[in-house]
């Protein structure tokens, strides 16, 4: 667990509790607060629960606030990081949609040999499909993938 020393309501030196005091044994997680008044020191606390749908955490430099020591600020999202964070799901999305399609493409590759025992042209249309997939009006989130042919 980190602590940072406190001298005159200044941070003074941040660092794990084992580190800035050697000889002590300290529960995990856990510091008494009396031990931490008579040494001048505070807890540091890296992360905090927040709605990562809306917020974002930023590290900052330490700052004291209700007797702890914080290294990181919560504030809301700005519009361009919603926007970027939509985009690169949309982009991850095809991606996924892409790579599915290229495995069904090359699972049926085979299809397309002169001595397949199969309907070409039934095989062709479908691998046709495939590829247009990225033309689906839903694409990359409402995709239907086509049939193979029996």
């Amino acid at each position: 667990m980190q602590l940072a020393i406190i001298k005159n309501g200044t941070i003074k030196t941040i660092d794990e509790d084992s580190i800035l005091f050697p000889n002590t044994s300290f529960p995990m997680n856990f510091v008494d607060e009396d031990f931490l008044v008579a040494n001048s020191a505070m807890q540091v606390i890296r992360w905090e629960m927040f709605d990562s749908s809306l917020e974002k955490s930023i590290d900052t430099e330490p700052y004291i606030k209700n007797g702890k020591v914080y290294t990181f600020r919560i504030e809301p999202k700005s519009e361009t990081d919603l926007a970027e964070e939509t985009n690169q799901a949309r982009l991850s999305k095809e991606n996924e949609v892409r790579t599915e399609r290229n495995n069904l493409l090359l699972a049926s590759d085979w299809t397309q040999v002169a001595d397949a025992p199969v309907d070409k042209t039934a095989w062709a249309a479908y691998r046709q499909d495939l590829r247009d997939i990225t033309s689906q009006e839903g694409f990359p989130f409402n995709v239907v993938f086509p049939n193979p042919p029996l």
